[in-house]
This record gives structure tokens, sequence and C-alpha cells, in this order.
């Protein structure tokens, strides 16, 4: 999205505004750093509109203030209708992550994004804001989208042995269990294999155990 400043009157301008403020941002190497004149607002909009829903389900961002502040709002701004009402959050002076659903309930957007339809960060106060700061302002994926699988290739050394021997150092060892979790790796045999044996002719455990291979 394109984060630009916008005051909703000529007469209650956008006081001072940095966009690439680099001290102490959230994360990072900047933040932006802005003082909003009385009824002013961030607004937080495209060209383009697009469809959020299905899409993303709300917007994040971290922001905290020079002095705590309690009178800003998030808002639909130019809807063409009646503007969803105002969802009201309060500031202070440490970083904070907020969250506000786009749906029902929450922000109430309508169905695109963009052009005429602008989300606002607003100053409901008839006096200047304190100094505030804004960081990861974003629209956020659905919970659910954060379940994924990673495929990694990692190699374990296996030994086969008697669950009495010693297990070798960097080592896991096989004692012919059948398949399970073992030492927080899955692994094992088909069916339990008994036929695990120690020769005791070497002094190296690695060596000296194995495992007879039948059809397991």
């Amino acid at each position: 999205a394109v984060v630009s400043t916008q005051s909703t009157s000529t007469s209650y301008s956008i006081t001072s505004s940095n966009f690439a403020y680099t001290t102490a941002p959230y994360a990072g190497t900047a933040c932006l750093q802005i003082v909003i004149g009385s009824y002013g607002g961030l607004q937080l909009h495209r060209v383009i509109p697009f469809a959020w829903s299905g899409v993303f389900t709300t917007l994040n961002f971290y922001a905290k203030a020079s002095s705590s502040y309690s009178s800003l709002s998030v808002t639909i701004q130019n809807t063409g209708g009646t503007a969803p009402t105002p969802v009201t959050f309060s500031v202070g002076t440490s970083w904070q992550s907020y969250s506000f659903p786009l749906g029902p309930g929450g922000l109430n957007a309508p169905a695109n994004i963009g052009d005429t339809n602008q989300i606002l960060i607003k100053n409901n106060a008839g006096s200047a804001s304190p100094t505030l700061y804004f960081d990861n302002i974003q629209f956020g994926l659905p919970t659910d989208w954060y379940t994924f699988v990673v495929n990694v290739n990692i190699s374990y050394f296996i030994n086969f042995q008697p669950s009495s021997a010693s297990t070798p150092s960097g080592y896991l060892a096989d004692s012919g269990s059948a398949y399970a979790t073992q030492g927080g790796v899955q692994y094992g045999w088909l069916t339990a294999n008994s036929g695990t044996f120690q020769r005791g002719a070497n002094s190296d455990v690695r060596y000296d155990t194995g495992i007879a291979v039948g059809s397991n």
C-alpha cells in the first residue's frame, strides 16, 4: 500500500512527518515519525483498488508516542456513503502491536480498498498529537496461511546395537524397535527386530555392534 499524510481539512494540516526516522525503529532501520494536527490523519491507500476478502484479514502495525495518547482511531474514509464507526485506540511510550479486523466487527471495510476507499489513522482531538511513531504497517494474512511444511535435508547417524550398549557420541541408537519417534526422530523397523548383537571384539562400539537383517 502507498502511505501518505492526509488532513480532513486544509485548516488542520500535518504538523511534521519523517518517513525515514532512523532512531530506535521497532524493526529494520527506519520507521515513520509524525505529528498529526487537529483532526488530521495518516492515510493508507493505493491508486488501484484491490479486493482484500479471502486474501487479507487484518490491518496490523506497531505504534508508540512521545507521551501517552488516547485520541486516535482507525476508520474508512471516502466510501461514497456512510463511513463505518471509527475504531479508537490508545498509544503508550513503548512499541505496541495493533491489529484491526478488516471485516464485520472491525473496520467493516468495503470489498475493495484503494482509490476512494482509504484506511485512515486519525487524530480525533482539536489539538495536535504528540510525536507518533509507526512501523511495520501491513495487511495480515489468515492464521491458517502460516501453517506450512518445510522439507529440509538433515542427516542422522544411526548405530545398530543392543539397548544395553552405550550409544556413540553423535549417533542415535537403533536397537530393533518398531517404527516410532525415538529421541525426537521417527525411525525404526516395520516390525520389531530382536537380532541386535555386540561381539566384544572392538573398543569402538560403532564397529562392535550390529543387527541381523531378515525380513524386517
